[in-house]
């Protein structure tokens, strides 16, 4: 009764070992996705080095609803992203 037989081994292994190495999966995968396309603001970026315009009209309405900027700059600024488009 004091010793382990090998089929006691292989549970032990089994219930240590699998977890681990589903770890270790997991962790080489999103190591290995994160080199590979960057983060999602990464890749909303553009050729032009700049988010896109719906991204960009958003946060310019965002800082219109929070009254950081007059309904002239937003006006002015939306336009000027309008023509960079």
């Amino acid at each position: 009764m004091g010793s382990f037989s090998i089929f006691h081994w292989l549970v032990v292994l089994s219930v240590v070992l699998l977890p681990l190495a589903l770890i270790a999966l997991i962790v080489a995968l999103a190591r290995r996705s994160s080199r590979a396309g960057g983060s999602t603001g990464q890749r909303l970026v553009g050729q032009t080095g700049k988010p896109p315009v719906e991204a960009r009209l958003l946060a310019l309405d965002d800082l219109k609803t929070k009254g950081l900027i007059s309904d002239e700059e937003h006006a002015a600024q939306r336009a000027a992203i309008l023509r960079e488009a």
